[in-house]
């Protein structure tokens, strides 16, 4: 840790990039991407650095070839990723990406293994007719099985959509208003619990 916090401090000091509110974004992007995997004391370190996330060689000693290989990142809303989660920092596995990016590559390198087939989530998507983002959400917000995330297929629903229970019938748009929620908050529960829950279950205040 010692170590890594004089490197920066003589990187600081041999170009323009660092200095208070002049500070660049890429110098910053630089100088956390390093935090994250070299300080032991950094809080993301143990999602990065003890997980033996690292930095080509190039990077981990110069501002200038990490800029060099780089660029300028094209907007304030890229930041620095990797294209490959399980690999490290260096100009082959980085780009700048947008949150949209980031999300989208997240999902794609989310390897799931089904009866003894191992895809990426977005494959799977693919060929169970699943938006992936829809699986995402199954697997890592619903907690969802793989089984169950797989099995499943993609509800068409509109909020004219008519949906029975019993001997009644009406619109998610209804039912939601019924229970004093959001038609959106309906649809997910459809999505999610049984159909007599979902349709009957009172707003909580």
């Amino acid at each position: 840790c010692g170590n890594h916090l004089t490197e920066r401090n003589h990187e600081r000091a041999k170009h323009g990039e660092s200095h208070g509110p002049n500070r660049t974004p890429e110098y910053q992007a630089w100088l956390s991407m390093k935090d994250r995997c070299l300080n032991s004391l950094d809080p993301a370190f143990k999602n990065y650095g003890a997980r033996g996330i690292g930095i080509c060689l190039a990077w981990k000693g110069s501002f200038e070839s990490f800029l060099h290989d780089m660029g300028r990142r094209p907007s304030v809303a890229h930041t620095l990723e990797r294209s490959d989660n399980s690999k490290s920092y260096g100009p082959d596995n980085c780009l700048w990406a947008t949150r949209s990016q980031q999300a989208r590559n997240r999902r794609n390198n989310f390897r799931l293994t089904h009866k003894g087939r191992t895809m990426c989530l977005t494959d799977w998507a693919q060929e169970v007719g699943l938006n992936p983002k829809t699986l995402w959400y199954r697997l890592r917000r619903y907690g969802w099985s793989i089984e169950r995330a797989l099995a499943n297929p993609a509800k068409q629903m509109r909020r004219n959509h008519v949906v029975h229970l019993g001997d009644r019938s009406m619109t998610i748009r209804q039912w939601a208003n019924e229970c004093g929620i959001s038609y959106t908050a309906m649809a997910e529960r459809l999505e999610r619990w049984p159909l007599e829950r979902a349709l009957t279950t009172q707003k909580t205040t």
